[in-house]
């Protein structure tokens, strides 16, 4: 949407924004308008809008457009409505027209008081929290966020003794696979690619702890709620079962200076560096290219970095700096030794921000010109590296000696499964560790499993199901892009449980 508009105003009744929220909601209710309520489906809720009385904007008519238009959709077959914390500040701009204003809150809170305001501000009808938090997001660096399942419980039966309801969020937490993760800001806050989120069903869909004893608390208000427990006496979910499929070594590919097998397309030269979205690229990376000048004072600074969201510098392909998007502006020194040297910029695309006012203007990429002793660089060229498509590396040679690739660079590694219950069984789910390893990008047989960063943390291993791997005798294919640090093994471990707290 940026691309074409980058003054679009995000969540608002400007009319570009509007004319893609109408071309979504034709392919979106083409598909779950057969599934409402109303229609014998299992949909009897369709939420409106999300905590925008936390957005800056406050567009009333934004929201009245958008109930008309889901009403539309709807009519009578599910009710409409809106989630906000709450407060006189998220109610003042959050419920809109003809949909059920709803709060959230997790627990430890105050459900009388929670649920007696929102009653007051929607003079009665039912009481719902839409989104009773059963845990809570991870960002990279961060100490694993979650919530104590004693605390929970406790809250949730407050909740039931209110005769309220609730929705669970999470109660699967899922893995962002892919370059999927978003973020949160100001400053910028990453997040991790699990989002198992502490959630009663963990990333893997194994039930936890936690899962039981909702569930047995639950079942004390079978007969109040009319909940149904007899399919759970006879059959109790298990586990899906996992394997520790071992260790396997990984070879030397190609750097990503040398790789245009991958490139999404040739290189774009401009005059001075541009976004992401005006490359027409919304993840991965971009490689940003041009030369120092021949002549300059010694001890020159090299300024105005303006950089979203993470970038390794090199100079002549030796990395000379890492910068992240926690300051707007960045320098580095060079000296005489530097004149005429390429410089490279390798900037990641660590996620959109997904909350509040700093969602709208969330470009990525080098957004500024960068100077030489205060003279503008300028000749650039881009390099797209979005990762689309990593099947060309399957057929490189690889090289075992990892130092003569300058990083980042992509390793490889071939293997087997072992035979188990005859050939081409279903393999099982499995967790992949790289530990040892710096900071890079994981795929399994072409499919993108996500980031990987250990040595911040506080993820370490990455969800691979099993689905996405072949059974013996099929081979399978590890890639990962490394961007900082191989370790002296090259290995990386698959094993049966996943690390997410360090």
């Amino acid at each position: 949407m940026l691309t074409g508009n980058p003054d679009m105003q995000l969540r608002t009744v400007d009319p570009p924004f509007l004319s893609f929220v109408d071309r979504w909601f034709r392919v979106l209710f083409e598909k779950i308008t057969p599934l409402l309520y109303g229609k014998g489906g299992p949909i009897f809720m369709v939420q409106v809008e999300n905590e925008y009385g936390n957005y800056f904007q406050c567009d009333q008519g934004y929201l009245r457009w958008l109930s008309e238009k889901m009403s539309s959709y709807v009519g009578k077959n599910a009710v409409l409505y809106t989630t906000d914390q709450a407060s006189d500040s998220a109610f003042k701009c959050g419920p809109a027209p003809g949909a059920l204003a709803t709060v959230d809150f997790g627990a430890g809170n105050d459900v009388d008081a929670l649920f007696d305001f929102m009653s007051y501000r929607n003079k009665g009808g039912p009481m719902v929290n839409s989104e009773f938090y059963s845990g809570w997001l991870t960002h990279w660096t961060e100490n694993f966020g979650g919530v104590a399942t004693g605390a929970v419980v406790e809250t949730m039966i407050d909740i039931l003794k209110r005769n309220a309801s609730f929705s669970i969020y999470m109660i699967h937490g899922g893995t962002n696979f892919g370059f999927t993760s978003g973020a949160n800001g100001l400053p910028y806050k990453p997040d991790i690619t699990s989002y198992d989120y502490d959630a009663p069903i963990d990333e893997a869909g194994d039930l936890t702890t936690k899962y039981f004893a909702i569930r047995s608390a639950l079942k004390k208000y079978k007969d109040s709620y009319n909940l149904d427990f007899d399919y759970a006496k006879e059959k109790t979910p298990m586990d899906y079962p996992k394997k520790a499929y071992g260790s396997v070594k990984l070879s030397a590919v190609v750097s990503i200076f040398n790789a245009p097998d991958i490139y999404d397309d040739e290189p774009v030269y401009e005059k001075i560096p541009q976004s992401f979205e005006t490359l027409e690229i919304y993840s991965g990376y971009v490689l940003y290219e041009t030369y120092i000048p021949k002549k300059f004072p010694d001890f020159a600074s090299l300024s105005n970095l303006k950089i979203r969201d993470r970038a390794i510098v090199y100079l002549d392909e030796e990395q000379r700096a890492i910068f992240n998007r926690s300051s707007e502006h960045y320098s580095l020194t060079l000296l005489q030794k530097d004149k005429g040297k390429k410089l490279s910029i390798f900037i990641e695309n660590q996620g959109y921000i997904n909350y509040e006012k700093h969602m709208q203007g969330d470009f990525k990429g080098l957004l500024s010109i960068p100077a030489m002793d205060g003279r503008p660089l300028l000749g650039w060229t881009m390099t797209k590296i979005s990762l689309s498509n990593v099947k060309p590396l399957h057929d490189m040679l690889t090289t075992p000696n990892s130092s003569t690739v300058k990083l980042p660079a992509f390793y490889m590694a071939e293997f087997k499964l072992p035979q188990e219950n005859g050939s081409y069984s279903q393999p099982a789910d499995t967790f992949l560790d790289p530990s040892g390893w710096g900071k890079g990008v994981v795929f399994v047989n072409g499919k993108n499993m996500g980031r990987y960063w250990p040595s911040v943390g506080p993820q370490i291993t990455l969800y691979i199901p099993g689905c996405y791997l072949k059974a013996y005798p099929g081979v399978n294919k590890l890639v990962i892009l490394e961007e900082e640090k191989v370790p002296e093994t090259l290995e990386m471990k698959f094993q049966d449980m996943h690390r997410l707290r360090g």
